[in-house]
């Protein structure tokens, strides 16, 4: 699996960064990951109170700054259209919202958007059209269905803030 070659284990640290950041802004709420040995198709959830809140997406870019992304890249993230439907599919299950959450390395910011819940469906628009990208997080190359999300209204949270 690929969590077990380094740009994996950087990207198991990136995650873990995610969880520091998420829990000192929401004290109240915990993040937990899935099981990173197995082929989990979502990330993980958000509990409050023992109760699942959302379903999770993580997503780390390790040479992407916040001023690239908005100036270069318009403010929106891609993420594999499959990774979106698993994840609503997984909210639709449990009943909860589905939740981006994008970390940007460089400018240690993560960005948090809920997508889509279960009274209204998706409340963020985005695109989806086939792409080049990386296979995974070790490279090669894949073409197919992503999608495009605007990242407007997420909220940011730095670190040391």
């Amino acid at each position: 699996m690929d969590i077990f070659t380094p740009k994996g284990q950087a990207s198991l640290e990136q995650e873990n960064i995610v969880m520091d950041l998420f829990h000192s802004r929401y004290p109240q709420f915990k993040y937990c990951p899935t099981d990173k040995d197995s082929p989990a198709r979502i990330d993980g959830v958000i509990i409050k109170d023992n109760t699942v809140y959302a379903v999770v997406e993580t997503k780390s870019r390790p040479s992407l700054t916040y001023d690239h992304l908005v100036n270069k890249f318009g403010n929106k993230i891609l993420i594999t259209a499959q990774k979106i439907e698993d994840g609503v599919i997984a909210a639709q299950l449990l009943h909860v919202p589905f939740v981006i959450f994008m970390y940007l390395v460089p400018d240690q910011i993560l960005l948090i958007l809920k997508i889509w819940t279960p009274k209204d469906g998706f409340i963020v628009p985005m695109e989806c059209k086939v792409t080049e990208t990386k296979r995974t997080v070790n490279g090669g190359v894949a073409n197919r269905l992503n999608a495009f999300i605007p990242m407007d209204t997420a909220t940011m949270i730095r670190a040391n803030q």
